[in-house]
């Protein structure tokens, strides 16, 4: 889903995948189903972490083969079926507009637990996983996810970028954009003048996270602002290191979020919001400007964007108004 495929300087991008039959996660298409990837004129604020250093090697294998390395859910520490034809998952709904995209995947087949896990005897884990997308282009990305267990759960939400996510007042204090363009340079300059940022170390000199609101991601000129409005509540991890890492030639080194619910429950939803904009063209920051209630079994969100206001009905299906 695009704003400009002739110029990828001005193009504001997703990419969403969600595989059926025959292909699944099998060869070269094994990211996870349901994941997303973000780009904003030209940079990537939201994407695929790992790295192929030889084939098969541990962290090929066991890093960027897993659910970890995507933007995407683990279920009691479970991923989706790595490389497999049986990873499905399946685009239910979709829609093209000059303003707006809207797709929606289901990914619950994707996910199987190991033979002879006490509380998937049959390896089910999952009875529902549905993602939707809604892009307002280019101003507004909304990610709501809606999953069922088939036993309460804790369910672990990941996101991984270039640079650490960070509160927005570290890099914009007063919510100043172009007056801060110069910060965020300065800021990891004099953060890890001691500490190279690939060090496991250099996890510790960020800002923790309480919460994933009111959060700065950041590539160059480019920034998002970065709310997870459901749940409330997550225990929040972020590190620079991979699990297991890649050959000592390869040194870069990516962040990673992993926000876990603090209960068991059988099901869950997240609601994420990202905004993107060019830090010295824009003089303050982005504010959310959603909010969200309950109609029954459908969740309703009223968004300002491009300075309209919608409103977006997650059902059944996906609707946008006007």
């Amino acid at each position: 889903m695009n704003t400009n495929l002739l110029d990828a300087t001005d193009n504001v991008q997703v990419l969403f995948k969600s595989t059926s039959v025959p292909f699944g996660s099998w060869s070269h298409g094994h990211d996870a189903q349901n994941s997303f990837i973000f780009s904003a004129w030209n940079e990537d604020l939201l994407f695929k972490s790992g790295h192929y250093d030889y084939y098969a090697s541990p962290h090929h294998s066991q890093w960027t083969w897993s659910t970890r390395s995507a933007n995407n859910i683990l279920v009691d520490g479970i991923g989706q079926l790595p490389r497999s034809f049986e990873a499905v998952g399946e685009i239910v709904h979709f829609e093209h507009h000059s303003d707006y995209d809207v797709v929606v995947g289901d990914a619950h087949e994707a996910y199987r637990a190991p033979q002879d896990h006490a509380d998937y005897p049959d390896g089910k884990v999952l009875e529902q996983y549905r993602r939707s997308i809604v892009f307002l282009k280019p101003d507004l990305l909304i990610v709501y996810d809606r999953l069922q267990a088939v036993c309460p759960v804790t369910f672990e939400y990941w996101l991984h970028a270039k640079n650490p996510f960070q509160p927005l007042e570290v890099w914009f204090p007063d919510g100043k954009s172009s007056a801060n363009d110069k910060l965020f340079a300065e800021w990891l300059q004099e953060t890890f003048a001691h500490t190279p940022i690939t060090e496991p170390e250099a996890a510790e000199l960020i800002e923790p996270l309480g919460e994933l609101r009111n959060i700065g991601i950041r590539v160059n000129k480019v920034a998002g602002r970065l709310d997870v409005l459901i749940p409330e509540t997550l225990e929040i991890t972020q590190t620079n290191q991979y699990d297991p890492n890649p050959q000592p030639r390869i040194t870069e080194r990516e962040w990673h979020i992993s926000a876990k619910t603090t209960e068991k429950n059988p099901d869950a939803e997240f609601l994420l919001i990202v905004r993107p904009w060019k830090v010295a063209e824009t003089e303050t920051v982005p504010q959310t400007d959603v909010s969200w209630r309950r109609d029954g079994d459908e969740l309703i969100l009223e968004a300002v964007a491009g300075e309209k206001k919608r409103t977006i009905r997650f059902g059944e299906t996906v609707t946008v108004s006007p």
